[in-house]
């Protein structure tokens, strides 16, 4: 039978001014002004976890608990559909509760995610995960050092009593529902064996009102790591783990929000980092230049494959070779600008075509995650690369270490050109969906991991 654990951490931070520098001391329980009144009792999730309308009940049952417990008139709350809000980054769903519940009761929303804060949280969720880790000075910093660590945060900011929030949910199967949902949940509402300190750090009044609109200050970021096993503050590993990293800083006046680039690609979209390096580094102009548009959803088929990953591994301002293209046998009717820029694949070793006698690209095809594993590793160690012999043994789905792709398909996965796509329930292995199709969201992730294009933290 599949299992579900749960458990949270909050992060207080007092700021004293001296000498221009901030120190800092954990506070367990903060000046009352700075928050509303806490409730006198957990309020236990209510509902199913099947989406928006679970969420919407288990929230209101909370309010109207809250209001009996305090005398207080908390409105009911009213979600966004199940199609916009499954629209909505993980960020986003968390500023949309975390501001009504602030406004419902009296006190400014929040102004916004954004990409920096976003950045720190997702760095140290990743890191616990990775790491096998919990706790808020796992990485040997508090949480304010590494807010500071990022330059833009550091060189503009308030002194603000509240940081960080945490939350790890683990199961026996492979999959958690309404993680984000429940996290923010559990910050809220069933807090009191942490002195309701969650609970402070969202609700915390005290930010400087002197950036963006009057009315709304303070930044937000969302980590999330999904993975296993994992083991953390638990007593045993389990095979599926969902980390939650919220993190908050109270900007100064002259703070320089940063700007998409892409119109399409959102700061708080999972893979906007990977994106941006891409671009960043030259290897991408987009899919339209007015407006800038990434089309990251866009499944890449062959034809565009190829001029992805030749721009990918030689710049956007690559040009494929002249005429004749004779390579390859397809009859390209429909698909003949493509017909230079495979030829520029085949040229520099980046593919062996999709079937031999006679030879054939194939333009029409979509890109698999197994075909994408070759493109990658060849573009990361050169186009004489040959994987090791598959074992078989590292994927659930993939256990016939004769399969062609096999082997490719583990390097990829170890060097990390290729996250899994799930995990098997009975083994703990996760799965690679070699016949799944690479949008250019995962393409831009695969080539940047390739290339070592992430800047430096």
């Amino acid at each position: 039978m599949k299992k579900t654990r749960i458990y949270f951490q909050f992060f207080v931070i007092l700021f004293v001014l001296i000498n221009i520098l901030p120190s800092y001391s954990t506070q367990a329980a903060p000046l009352s002004a700075d928050y509303p009144a806490d409730p006198t009792a957990d309020i236990d999730w209510s509902a199913g976890t099947s989406g928006v309308a679970d969420i919407q009940s288990a929230f209101n049952n909370a309010r109207t608990m809250e209001n009996g417990q305090l005398g207080t008139s908390l409105p009911m709350l009213t979600l966004p559909s199940q199609s916009e809000w499954d629209a909505l980054s993980d960020g986003k769903k968390v500023l949309w509760l975390i501001n009504r519940e602030r406004s419902d009761r009296g006190v400014d929303p929040l102004e916004d995610t954004e990409l920096n804060v976003t950045s720190v949280a997702q760095t140290y969720a990743d890191f616990l995960l990775d790491n096998d880790a919990w706790g808020h000075n796992e990485d040997g910093l508090d949480p304010w050092a590494r807010l500071e660590s990022n330059p833009a945060i550091q060189a503009c900011h308030e002194f603000l009593g509240v940081s960080e929030n945490l939350a790890v949910f683990v199961t026996s199967g492979s999959s958690i529902d309404l993680p984000i949902e429940r996290a923010v949940y559990m910050w809220m509402y069933e807090d009191i064996g942490s002195g309701w300190g969650h609970r402070h750090a969202i609700l915390w009044s005290s930010y400087t009102d002197n950036h963006g609109a009057v009315g709304s200050e303070g930044f937000l970021g969302v980590g999330r790591a999904s993975g296993g096993p994992y083991q953390g503050p638990f007593s045993q590993p389990w095979l599926h783990a969902e980390l939650i990293v919220m993190n908050v800083f109270d900007p100064c006046d002259s703070y320089s929000v940063p700007v998409a680039t892409f119109s399409d690609v959102p700061l708080d979209h999972p893979l906007y980092t990977y994106i941006q390096a891409l671009y960043d580094g030259g290897y991408t102009a987009g899919c339209s230049t007015s407006p800038l548009m990434f089309c990251p959803d866009t499944i890449l088929d062959r034809a565009q494959a190829a001029v992805f990953m030749m721009r990918g591994q030689f710049g956007s301002s690559y040009v494929p070779p002249p005429a004749p293209w004779d390579t390859f046998a397809d009859d390209w009717t429909g698909f003949e600008w493509a017909e230079p820029w495979a030829e520029g694949m085949w040229q520099q070793g980046l593919t062996g075509g999709c079937r031999q006698d006679p030879l054939m690209y194939c333009p029409e095809t979509n890109l698999t995650r197994v075909e994408a594993s070759v493109f990658g590793l060849r573009m990361k160690y050169g186009v004489n690369y040959e994987p090791p012999l598959a074992s078989g043994k590292v994927f659930a789905d993939l256990t016939d270490p004769t399969y062609w792709g096999a082997g490719w398909a583990e390097q990829a996965y170890a060097d990390g050109l290729l996250q899994e796509c799930g995990t098997d329930n009975e083994t703990g292995k996760p799965f690679f969906c070699a016949l799944d199709f690479v949008n250019r969201a995962w393409g831009a992730y695969m080539i940047v991991k390739a290339k070592d294009l992430l800047p430096a933290p």
